[in-house]
């Protein structure tokens, strides 16, 4: 099958169906996953990939000495896989595409933003050792990209600052935190600064974080990031420096501060949060740069400095690119396929998925236009840059060693996570209980027959496809009652339970009925209240639940009133309620 057609199913599957009477064709729901006995293989990728290296690597412009930055990796070590929109990203991609950059680009600078390690700033404990685990592999990461430097976020912190420290320096990657300083003994938690020599430009490199963000954070003390700045800059220009970046690990606002403050700045690195967008924000004689976060995107500033030794501003000379052009085709084509796939609809009784899709084609028709009659153009006079922040498609090439980093992660996974088995929480006396799946299909019958044609039916399936059925990030939006009274935990997806006296197999991999509709022990024992109506049980899934999973980590397209139609249909109808 070709690359446009699986990433074009993929996202069918992914996003929604039409509001049809009969749902698009899928595949039976798969047998009973226990996590005392996986199954041994993974089935035929919904995750097909194109291969690694069929995306080309190439500056957009002539060769320039040149930053790459990350920032916000925030502990992933590969994408989600949820969805077709979460597919770029991994260490090992990211790594592949540095590599071969350099390769073009000879002495790139490798630079981390923060909130590298872990995806929150405090654990739950059940996840620890995992996460302990794994910042191995990002660590072992930031080594082979050569990351020069990173500046802390409030993530990075969750196991302390000594764990973080010992991780970094073991890598030798150096913690640039010109404000922030251990206690007790008032010492710097790194270097201020730094001076790279780039293919011939002397680039000065200062770290500052945003101090709001490490509220409650202990052991550390944090100064006036501007003054910081200012300080770092002079020291700076006497060790020869005539170009400077700032890494902060703070939010858009916080980086345009300091722009504002620091006119000498000519670039500032927002770490906190970045958005997806290439827009550079100029403020003063500088410019913002942001790279989505989760590794999904890649930071590449190019610098020409041309005729100016000591310049005092660049201007921005990219205006588009042929990579630019080729990644919205891309787009193009999956939104084509997908829109065809779709029932025929009569005008003016389109669903809104379809009016949906229509919208974003006729915009990315138009953003290509655009991109075609655009190009990078350097000044003749005058120093310029450009930036773009390029996203980890699949197909850009891979490096075997982190590849195989994480894999030999993920299967350590499950040893990791059921050393000991987390506890069921107990039910509270009076409150209801989860029955599984199989239960809920002794009375309803046609909507059980309709739920195992959705992908709900098939996400612990996802999971073994990814190795992930173990992971503790992953496992709780693919199972039902997960953590919850009388729900499950990883390593008990399936077992026997007493519920009014009866003895039965408790099936709880996968998102099935309870998830939306809650425990059903008691509607099962009560199930019609006094006026005929169901009893004991919550009829329709409000949008607030559906996005505790369908976030913008997940599932980035998500929108409630599409995707309820994919999980509704004959004998499974939305309710009011």
């Amino acid at each position: 099958m070709k690359r446009s057609a699986l990433l074009s199913l993929l996202l069918l599957l992914a996003l929604a169906a039409c509001k049809s009477d009969t749902p698009p064709p899928q595949p039976e729901a798969q047998p009973p996953v226990s996590a005392a006995s996986p199954p041994t293989s993974a089935p035929a990728a919904d995750h097909a990939e194109p291969a690694p290296g069929s995306l080309a690597v190439e500056p957009i412009g002539p060769p320039a000495p040149t930053v790459l930055f990350l920032a916000g990796l925030k502990g992933f070590t590969e994408p989600c896989g949820c969805t077709l929109d979460v597919l770029v990203g991994g260490l090992d991609r990211i790594t592949g595409y540095a590599e071969a950059y350099r390769a073009k680009v000879p002495g790139a600078v490798m630079l981390d933003a923060g909130n590298t390690l872990f995806d929150e700033p405090q654990l739950p404990g059940h996840r620890v050792a995992q996460e302990q685990a794994k910042a191995d592999v990002i660590v072992e990461g930031l080594k082979t990209l050569g990351v020069a430097s990173t500046t802390p976020g409030p993530n990075d912190l969750a196991m302390g600052r000594i764990f973080y420290l010992d991780k970094l320096r073991a890598a030798g990657v150096e913690v640039l935190a010109a404000n922030v300083r251990e206690t007790p003994g008032d010492l710097p938690l790194g270097p201020g600064r730094m001076l790279h020599t780039v293919g011939g430009l002397k680039l000065g490199v200062v770290g500052v974080v945003e101090p709001d963000l490490f509220t409650g954070v202990e052991g550390l003390t944090f100064s006036d990031p501007v003054e910081a700045v200012k300080r770092e800059v002079a020291a700076l220009k006497k060790e020869g420096a005539t170009t400077f970046l700032v890494v902060d690990h703070g939010r858009l606002a916080h980086a345009k501060s300091i722009l504002e403050a620091v006119p000498e700045v000519h670039f500032v690195i927002v770490g906190h949060e970045p958005r997806e967008t290439d827009a550079v924000d100029q403020v003063q004689h500088g410019w913002t740069l942001e790279a989505y976060d989760q590794g999904r995107y890649l930071g590449v500033l190019q610098l020409y400095p041309q005729d100016q030794p000591k310049p005092t501003s660049f201007a921005n000379a990219r205006q588009g690119s042929q990579a630019d052009v080729e990644r919205v085709d891309r787009r193009i084509e999956q939104l084509d396929a997908q829109i065809s796939r779709l029932p025929p609809a009569t005008p003016g009784n389109e669903p809104e998925i379809l009016l949906t899709l229509r919208q974003q084609l006729n915009d990315l028709k138009a953003e290509r236009e655009r991109l075609k009659n655009a190009a990078v153009a350097l000044p003749t006079s005058g120093a310029a840059f450009v930036y773009r922040p390029v996203a980890m498609e699949p197909g850009y090439p891979v490096n075997d060693h982190m590849a195989a980093a994480r894999d030999a992660f993920n299967k350590k996974l499950e040893e990791l996570n059921t050393r000991e088995l987390e506890p069921i929480p107990p039910v509270p006396p009076g409150e209801a209980e989860y029955v599984g799946v199989d239960q809920c299909a002794t009375c309803h019958v046609q909507a059980f027959d309709f739920w195992k044609k959705t992908p709900h039916a098939r996400a612990v399936n996802t999971l073994v496809t990814r190795n992930k059925l173990f992971d503790g990030n992953c496992i709780g939006c693919h199972v039902t009652g997960y953590r919850k009274p009388g729900g499950s935990v990883l390593g008990k997806l399936e077992y026997t339970a007493n519920v009014n006296g009866t003895a039965f197999t408790k099936k709880l991999q996968d998102v099935g009925c309870e998830v939306c509709h809650g425990p059903g022990s008691l509607h099962i024992k009560n199930p019609l209240g006094p006026d005929g109506k169901p009893h004991n049980i919550q009829r329709e899934a409000k949008a607030e639940l559906c996005v505790s999973c369908h976030n913008a980590e997940h599932s980035t397209r998500f929108n409630y009133d599409s995707y309820i139609q994919i999980i509704t249909g004959p004998g499974h109808a939305r309710k009011n309620p």
